[in-house]
């Protein structure tokens, strides 16, 4: 049985390898895009195991704590407005390095 000789013309740079990174901090709730329609609202945020300290910035507002509980990271937000917010949260790891995740914009829609 004969083999086929011929050889790749695709050289390793030109391939592209698919590479997933763990982000050091994300929000996992809200999701983009979703509809808040209840007063007050825990947002629940997922970091690495060497942050040391989780804040969040609403709207582009000073940054807040956040609190760590059963392997997460959470804030407890009320009397917001209706409308469309954005968060933004970082995480502080030993010798001050700071990372921060990607926004997460959403609405808010209050009952009459």
């Amino acid at each position: 049985m004969a083999r086929n000789k011929m050889k790749s013309t695709t050289t390793f740079e030109e391939r592209e390898i698919p590479c997933h990174r763990l982000a050091s901090v994300s929000i996992e709730y809200p999701r983009n895009g979703e509809t808040i329609t209840h007063p007050s609202y825990t947002v629940q945020i997922s970091a690495i195991p060497e942050a040391i300290g989780v804040e969040i910035s609403i709207d582009g507002g000073e940054w807040l704590a956040c609190r760590e509980s059963l392997g997460l990271w959470w804030y407890d937000w009320e009397r917001y407005e209706p409308g469309e917010h954005r968060l933004l949260v970082r995480i502080s790891k030993d010798g001050g390095i700071v990372e921060t995740s990607t926004p997460r914009r959403f609405t808010v829609i209050l009952p009459s």
